[in-house]
């Protein structure tokens, strides 16, 4: 039996305060990760949660890695209407996450939106 002394943290907390809440509606056609981004960047949202409701007529996904060999991904593309629902979070990185694939260079940090969407 482990000792007081010896027993292993499972995990780290801490309180967090809710803070801004927004709602973001895009139109038909619109690039809705590129608007996204442009909105983070304009109301300097440093982290966040993403909840999303909605339909696309059309989108690109990766629905996650082939192997983990390199940037070997699996890659769909959806045209005609579909309901989505989603859940992502935003961060600020100082380089791009190996997510965004290779080639990908930033300047400065940039906000990285990471989503897990059910179409």
């Amino acid at each position: 039996m482990m000792e007081a002394k010896e027993k292993r943290k499972m995990y780290k907390a801490r309180e967090m305060k809710l803070g801004r809440i927004f709602e973001v509606n895009f139109d038909p056609g619109d690039d809705y990760m590129a608007e996204l981004t442009a909105f983070v960047k304009k109301e300097n949202i440093r982290r966040g949660s993403i909840f999303l409701l909605g339909a696309l007529a059309e989108t690109d996904m990766i629905s996650g890695f082939n192997s983990m060999e390199g940037y070997d991904v699996a890659r769909h593309h959806f045209d005609g209407w579909r309901e989505l629902v989603a859940y992502g979070n935003i961060s600020w990185w100082d380089k791009p996450p190996a997510a965004l694939g290779e080639g990908v260079e930033w300047d400065e940090p940039q906000p990285y939106i990471h989503i897990h969407m059910a179409i």
